[in-house]
């Protein structure tokens, strides 16, 4: 009996266990699940930077329902902090009619409508693209070394390319022919190819169906744009290298920041010829100088033409190739109409001025460390300053020129959508050694001859787009 007695009390015990944590039971508010014997559980933490993905950008504009983080704190020995916000502005006042407060998405994806690559590119096939747009020669040389780390199509394919960048037409059909059994060759590449060896694929988009077309039709673009500039065709030269530009820093390998200092040396010469030139081919209307004008009084009259434009004297007096100040009446002035931005990459470490969807000038920047990276997302130009006194949080303000003082010789400052100050922006610095780094708390540094060209041409009240 007894024996009887201690089963029926051992199975409801076993009974009970298995309705309080068995598989039918889910877990209380707060309480952990166990894992099955076997099973992987990953516990991922949101990203402090994740973004979504959508179509419209890549970053979520902030909101009233998304507070902003709050302003930089104290700078560490050498670092900059936004100029006291009562601090006199240098420049002309802003359109009284605020520019547009949304923002459309990166000109570099927009602009352009390239891809990354195929998403099943392998890390050997992103290598030989890189080799090629260093040079067609150190592809060959790549291949001879490493070309077994290739599909024997794409290695062909490869092979091909080098031959048409060579002008060797036969032995580049050869290479193609080899690689057609393998079906690893599209149709459009082996097209490339062609207009490779014939000197055509400049005239066409950027192809993006793989990491060597997409560098073999870089390099085209950058042999074509470099036979323009030498021929004196400077819109032409222009145009290309804005794509280049722009593509660099949507492929899928890391942006070099030798190939965009080169393209951008090029750019600006191009642009010499182009948008900052008077004859240049760009969207302008035109204004007459009368007596006593000046170019603010210029600008005034242009913006009440057009309560929507957003333009600064700078730019007038860039795009009309003013050696000064100084207009003379009877003189026509055209006013720049396409609206410009400028669009950072922190991940190139490079910031693009644009003019619609053509970069005009490109330069190398430094950006937040890790631990203060620089915000994500759309700003827009605030309060503008010359000669920026330095106002660190918790000590005394350091005057311009004090070796102390890291602003260098100008501030941009940065808006939120709602015209808010962020206490972020462009500055000039004094330590040089840091661009190209990520050193800031959460500013973007720039060299002094370049945050002050930067100064004179971007208008309060212009767009600023900040991508990872």
């Amino acid at each position: 009996m007894r024996v009887v007695l201690l089963l029926v009390l051992g199975a409801g015990l076993v009974w009970f266990v298995w309705r309080g944590v068995g598989p039918g039971r889910q877990p209380a508010e707060g309480e952990a699940q166990a894992a099955a014997p076997g099973a992987m559980i990953t516990l991922e933490a949101p990203r402090a930077d994740a973004t979504p993905t959508s179509d419209a950008a890549r970053e979520p504009v902030p909101t009233p329902n998304r507070p902003l983080p709050p302003p930089e704190v104290a700078p560490a020995a050498g670092e900059a902090a936004s100029p006291q916000a009562s601090a006199p502005s240098t420049t002309e006042p802003a359109n009284g009619s605020r520019s547009p407060t949304t923002t459309a998405s990166s000109p570099a994806v927009s602009a352009l409508a390239i891809s990354s690559g195929s998403a099943a590119a392998s890390p050997a096939e992103i290598a030989a693209a890189e080799e090629l747009l260093r040079d067609p020669a150190s592809l060959a040389s790549w291949l001879a070394a490493r070309g077994v780390d290739l599909p024997p199509g794409r290695r062909e394919f490869a092979a091909g390319l080098v031959h048409a960048f060579a002008a060797r037409g036969t032995d580049a059909n050869g290479a193609l022919d080899r690689a057609a059994p393998t079906g690893e060759v599209q149709p459009s590449e082996r097209e490339l190819v062609r207009r490779i060896a014939s000197s055509e694929a400049a005239s066409t988009t950027i192809e993006s169906t793989s990491p060597l077309a997409r560098a073999a039709s870089m390099k085209a673009h950058e042999r074509a744009a470099l036979e323009h500039l030498a021929a004196g065709r400077a819109r032409e030269a222009a145009e290309i290298l804005s794509r280049l530009l722009l593509a660099e820093i949507a492929s899928p390998w890391r942006a070099d920041a030798g190939r965009l200092g080169i393209w951008s040396e090029r750019l600006h010469e191009a642009q010499r010829g182009n948008r900052w030139n008077r004859r240049g081919n760009w969207r302008s209307s035109e204004v007459i100088v009368e007596p006593g004008d000046s170019l603010i009084s210029v600008r005034k009259r242009a913006l009440a033409n057009d309560p929507n434009l957003v333009v600064c004297t700078g730019q007038i007096a860039r795009a009309n190739q003013l050696a000064g100040e100084i207009i003379h009446p009877g003189a026509k002035l055209r006013i720049p109409l396409e609206r410009v931005s400028v669009l950072v990459d922190l991940d190139a470490h490079w910031a693009f001025y644009l003019a619609s969807d053509e970069v005009v000038a490109a330069w190398p920047i430094g950006v937040g460390k890790e631990d203060s990276a620089t915000r994500t997302g759309a700003f827009q130009v605030g309060k503008k300053l010359k000669e920026p006194m330095w106002f660190p949080a918790g000590r005394k303000p350091v005057p311009y020129g004090a070796p102390e003082n890291p602003l260098g010789t100008r501030w941009i400052e940065w808006n939120d959508i709602e015209g808010k100050p962020t206490h972020l922006g462009f500055h000039g610095t004094n330590e040089p050694g840091s661009i190209g780094r990520d050193g800031s708390l959460g500013c973007i540094r720039m060299r002094t001859e370049d945050v002050e060209e930067l100064f004179e041409i971007l208008p309060v009240g212009a767009s600023v787009q900040v991508n990872p």
